[in-house]
């Protein structure tokens, strides 16, 4: 098995020099047409060195390819790989048939001459009939294992997942264009292996905030969640997550379309549903992946509010579905800013610290600054944020403010956002003031200033001189959003 596993990864990286290669000489000759039945003639002497050097490529191109449909032929000989008898490690084979499948999905995917064209070969039956059923929902691989049990089968997964992706977007482009090809072209196999892929790592969970249940799940699994938590901090559900951006990226603006699936697009949206839950558990460990799962959120909620004037009745069933996630939305992203349970809690000013005390950070305030916009921003495009959601904000507000006083007066420091994203909260709560109950509003507006935990603090025995005007600054602010 060894001695295979190299043979396919040293056949995987030849490829990949192979194609950066292929990208390079592509942009120096933008149309590179080979007549795949050309015989390797001798070349006459003489001529423009233009067209030589042509000839060169289209004959490299030429051999390369008929090189990797016998390595193709090949590996499909040798797949799948079992033992002669019974194994005390199954896993490692998995292993090593994961890599096949990655090296099949690699060489036969990049077809070089026709733009994705022509007909998908038999190695795409072959792996789709391999990985199908290791996609089923298999509880024991949520649960924690030790390292040394788990890690072949956790690889093993996540290489079968990028196969997942090979099969499920277009070529090309992961984006599609107008004109989409697909490996497995066959749609009914698309949506067998999308279904499983989602029962396995984006299963229906409960909200309690939604009226009907077509995404959503009617009772509470909380040993589901646990266990989608446990996988959410694997290699495989971050790469799960990546597959479902990219399908969304694919489908968001084509969701209301006559020629989108049903189906489809309504399962689409069960995939977006469980993705908070993801969000949750990374903990804003994964900040890239995290912004990417904003953005693919911010995508399809956008479609939601371009079609909100549909009367109930007259919804077609994917809207119905979005309708539902929307707000199903508004409930599950609560939890990125809730304080995160365990994390130290920050001392406040000596002579404030019976009246006001600031709570751990959460989610948000630990993610980059472009990200916690997307957050926001998110939970604007959504409006009619909850109270517990108001209630946070002005949290993380005050904590803005209060934070220049603790740091600079030699206390412990912590997380806080800054205060220009303090004020966009600020502009972004207030656009949705007219969604919200009043009070909540005005909750929001004096716990978020500041005003409570600044007044009464000896400000001149602090080291820095502009903390005497931040009382001034938390006055300024609740004024300014009380009068426009």
């Amino acid at each position: 098995l060894e001695a295979m596993d190299v043979l396919v990864e040293i056949i995987r990286l030849a490829h990949s020099r192979f194609l950066s290669y292929y990208q390079t000489i592509s942009k120096h000759h933008q149309r590179i047409d080979v007549d795949t039945n050309t015989s390797h003639k001798k070349r006459e002497k003489g001529g423009k060195k233009s067209t030589k050097d042509l000839q060169n490529v289209q004959e490299c191109l030429v051999a390369y390819q008929a090189s990797v449909n016998r390595v193709l032929q090949l590996l499909l000989e040798n797949f799948p790989v079992k033992s002669f008898g019974e194994t005390t490690n199954p896993e490692r084979y998995e292993f090593s048939n994961a890599c096949m499948c990655s090296a099949l999905a690699e060489l036969g995917g990049g077809v070089l001459f026709d733009d994705g064209k022509r007909k998908a070969s038999s190695w795409v039956n072959t792996v789709f009939s391999y990985v199908l059923p290791r996609l089923t929902c298999d509880e024991d691989s949520y649960e924690s294992k030790t390292e040394d049990d788990s890690y072949s089968e956790s690889v093993s997964t996540n290489i079968l997942l990028k196969v997942v992706m090979k099969l499920l977007l277009p070529l090309g482009k992961n984006c599609g264009d107008n004109a989409k090809s697909y490996l497995l072209s066959n749609t009914t196999k698309r949506q067998e292996i999308l279904e499983a892929f989602a029962k396995a790592f984006f299963p229906r969970i409960y909200c309690p905030s939604v009226p009907q249940h077509v995404i959503y799940a009617t009772s509470s699994n909380v040993e589901l969640e646990r266990k989608i938590k446990n996988v959410a901090n694997t290699a495989a559900g971050r790469t799960a997550c990546i597959l479902v951006t990219k399908l969304v990226a694919q489908s968001a603006d084509s969701l209301f379309n006559d020629s989108t699936d049903t189906e489809y697009a309504t399962l689409l949206l069960q995939l977006i549903s469980v993705l908070p839950t993801y969000l949750v558990a990374w903990e804003g460990k994964y900040p890239v992946e995290t912004g990417l799962v904003l953005a693919s959120i911010l995508s399809v909620v956008r479609q939601w509010n371009a079609s909100g004037n549909v009367s109930g009745e007259s919804k077609k069933p994917v809207a119905l579905a979005l309708e539902e996630l929307c707000l199903g939305l508004r409930y599950s992203l609560e939890a990125l800013y809730t304080p995160i349970e365990g994390s130290p809690e920050v001392q406040q000013p000596r002579k404030k610290r019976k009246k006001a005390s600031i709570k751990q950070s959460c989610i948000v305030e630990g993610l980059p600054e472009q990200v916690q916009k997307l957050a926001i921003g998110l939970t604007g495009l959504l409006q009619s944020p909850t109270d517990v959601t108001a209630k946070q904000m002005s949290r993380i507000c005050s904590k803005a403010l209060t934070s220049q006083i603790v740091t600079t007066d030699g206390d412990q420091d912590y997380e806080a956002v800054s205060q220009d994203m303090a004020n966009y909260i600020r502009e972004v709560m207030h656009l949705s003031r007219r969604t919200m109950p009043m009070p909540t509003y005005l909750s929001f507006l004096l716990d978020g200033s500041g005003i409570e935990l600044t007044t009464g603090i000896s400000l001149l025995q602090k080291q820095s001189p502009d903390n005497l005007f931040l009382y001034d600054s938390a006055i300024d602010q609740l004024s300014r959003f009380l009068t426009t």
